[in-house]
């Protein structure tokens, strides 16, 4: 694993591996610091803890080096880069124009990492499983900042890999945790959360001076939010501007588990508390579904099936 170590017990998924695995731990001048072999078992590899945290070291193992997980920031740490001086422009090496630029110069980022740990995205390997929240001071402190700006007064998204992640801590030990996921096969007793707490805060940023409209237009972990029928009442009623981002993927329960994702249970009965909630608040919105064909299991028996489905 290459990256900032914080603790130790990293865990890595291989499709083939021998009885044991030699490992080493080099520093950025290149000087190894110890090394060793360690059994395999069950998919597993437990490297030693780092003795100081924040140091960063290189993880080789049988000569290869792993890309790991990211560093993951404090809430102090995360609150100063989003206060640095971003100019919210394309850089100058772009000649044409990009589409996106707008909605993402009007966007908020609250949070970075994903609990849900699903087999074909990186954000768990690149910012880690462990979710790491602005402050509502400072995500405030920027929503000042774009209302200023010239068609500022829209916010085009508020949230994260999940939206409604935002906050969230492990109540556990997670050093002692060997789950792939947090969300899946169930979401977890010790993943923790107060979604209430993001709709207040997205209502703080709503009331700030300048702004007239807050979306959440990075979508938000159905699963999750089907646990708080308050707050996915907010988020479908004052939160939506006629379409929400959902991923279920597929739909077929053995392509799910391979992907890690909830089956279709969940997913429908999110479908039905939208609209519900859509027509309570007298809106006509709509989903707007990632499906994924083509993933490693997924035969074209089951691509039918989600064919016939839709």
């Amino acid at each position: 694993q290459a990256g900032t170590v914080i603790s130790g017990n990293a865990k890595f998924d291989f499709l083939y591996a021998p009885k044991t695995y030699a490992w080493s731990i080099v520093d950025e001048n290149g000087v190894v610091i110890s090394n060793g072999t360690v059994p395999y078992d069950n998919a597993y590899v437990d490297l030693p803890e780092s003795t100081e945290s924040g140091i960063r070291y290189e993880y080789t193992l049988n000569g290869t080096k792993l890309n790991g997980t990211g560093y993951t920031f404090t809430t102090e740490e995360l609150d100063g880069l989003y206060a640095l001086p971003f100019s919210r422009r394309p850089h100058p090496s772009y000649k044409e124009p990009i589409p996106a630029v707008e909605m993402i110069a009007t966007s908020i980022t609250t949070h970075r990492g994903c609990g849900g740990g699903c087999s074909f995205c990186s954000l768990a390997l690149h910012q880690g499983r462990r979710i790491a929240s602005r402050s509502e001071a400072s995500i405030l402190d920027e929503a000042k900042r774009i209302a200023a700006m010239p068609r500022g007064g829209s916010i085009s998204d508020v949230g994260g890999p999940s939206a409604n992640m935002w906050g969230a801590a492990c109540r556990l030990d997670p050093s002692k945790c060997r789950r792939d996921s947090c969300m899946y096969p169930s979401i977890c007793k010790g993943f923790s959360v107060d979604q209430r707490a993001c709709i207040d805060l997205l209502r703080d940023v709503q009331a700030t001076p300048g702004v007239k409209h807050v979306r959440v237009a990075s979508g938000v972990r159905f699963d999750l939010a089907l646990k708080d029928a308050t707050a996915l009442a907010a988020y479908t009623g004052e939160f939506t501007g006629g379409q929400l981002k959902i991923a279920p993927e597929h739909c077929v329960p053995d392509v799910l588990d391979l992907m890690r994702k909830p089956g279709m249970k969940p997913f429908e009965a999110f479908l039905e508390a939208f609209v519900r909630y859509s027509e309570a608040h007298g809106k006509e919105q709509y989903v707007i579904p990632y499906l994924m064909s083509a993933f490693p299991g997924c035969t074209d028996a089951h691509m039918r099936q989600l064919g016939d489905w839709l």
